[in-house]
């Protein structure tokens, strides 16, 4: 498998009127999804601003500005290759921009002598406290985590108010940027992957607080050369705590546009429900038929059935049914665990237990 010069894309989008055929069967139909009444949250005072560094002419950029005044150059990359953080971390090049939240780069430990990641909060986002205090939690997370299929935690901190995150260096690439390559997985290829893919959440969602990574999709999976599958960006991630999300001019939760991504956010998010395991899993299921079809969730929605379609996908008999209550819209309805889909899995003899 070559993962060199395979060129990072958006996602593409379905047509928008299946989006907004989709959102309205949601909002339609609230009590299918378990929704509840929710209310506005108090407001967050917003941090003192901040002054950047321009990557191309070294200006002093206030933060939140979209571009710098001097040379008109965006501050999306506000740092450039050379650039030394904490006389220890050296940037090599920009590596990915992570979900229009942060930008990675790969770096050199000049004390270790490593080769690492090094996430940072994007300039404009900077001045919002709940954006902050999401990138203080994933970084609390993330040191939190012992597993195979996470990244290991090096370190985070703040410079001059801009803060990092740094992190074991994944040499692979995700799995929407792959499939925008090769095109769509084979059967047999996702189910080389949904193992590994399952054993991660499974290990999330059965931690002492159970943890619902709220942003599953292809590209927050990273695959190597060996096909070691790993679980990144953990800046959407929350308890399962009840919580109360605040609707937007859309009716819909205001954070869906920064931390939730259409297609792949479960219905019962969009009507401000506490996420569940369950959520995690609809978006895995997503997720697989994207990898399947090299099309976008949304196409496959039906909304006079309010059902996806899957009579054509190109599956067995035994995978189909999976895939079915992966995506089945109504919570009741749906995979609660991930170890019960690995038990289906079995049962379907696509993988064999352990000997």
């Amino acid at each position: 498998m070559d993962l060199n010069n395979v060129p990072v894309s958006p996602a593409s989008e379905a047509p928008p009127e299946v989006v907004s055929a989709f959102l309205k069967f949601v909002q339609q139909n609230p009590n299918m999804f378990m929704g509840q009444q929710v209310e506005l949250n108090d407001l967050k005072p917003v941090p003192q601003h901040m002054f950047f560094r321009c990557a191309g002419c070294d200006s002093p950029v206030l933060s939140g500005m979209e571009e710098c005044p001097n040379c008109r150059r965006s501050t999306t990359q506000t740092l450039k290759a050379g650039d030394v953080l904490k006389e220890r971390y050296r940037i090599e090049e920009r590596m990915m921009k992570t979900g229009g939240f942060g930008n990675l780069y790969s770096v050199t430990d000049l004390k270790e002598k490593r080769p690492l990641a090094m996430k940072q909060l994007q300039h404009r986002r900077q001045v919002s406290e709940k954006d902050r205090l999401l990138f203080e939690r994933e970084g609390r997370l993330l040191k939190s985590f012992k597993h195979h299929s996470i990244p290991y935690f090096y370190d985070a901190f703040s410079i001059e108010g801009a803060m990092y995150l740094v992190m074991e260096r994944i040499q692979g690439v995700t799995l929407g940027h792959y499939m925008r390559v090769h095109g769509a997985f084979s059967e047999e290829q996702v189910i080389t992957l949904m193992p590994q893919m399952l054993e991660v959440l499974s290990y999330l969602h059965h931690l002492p607080v159970p943890i619902i990574h709220r942003d599953i999709k292809p590209g927050n999976f990273m695959f190597t050369e060996d096909t070691h599958v790993y679980l990144i960006d953990f800046g959407a991630a929350t308890d399962t705590q009840p919580r109360r999300e605040a609707p937007g001019p859309n009716g819909l939760p205001d954070d869906l546009t920064g931390v939730f991504t259409k297609g792949f956010t479960p219905p019962e998010l969009f009507l401000g429900m506490s996420p569940l395991p369950a959520s995690d899993l609809f978006s895995l299921g997503a997720t697989l038929l994207f990898l399947l079809t090299a099309k976008h969730p949304f196409t496959q929605f039906d909304p006079m059935r309010g059902t996806y379609r899957l009579d054509a996908l190109p599956v067995s008999d035994g995978l189909r049914p999976i895939l079915a209550k992966l995506l089945a819209l109504k919570v009741a309805d749906r995979y609660q665990d991930a170890e019960h889909v690995l038990e289906d899995l079995m049962k379907a003899g696509f993988i064999v237990p352990n000997a």
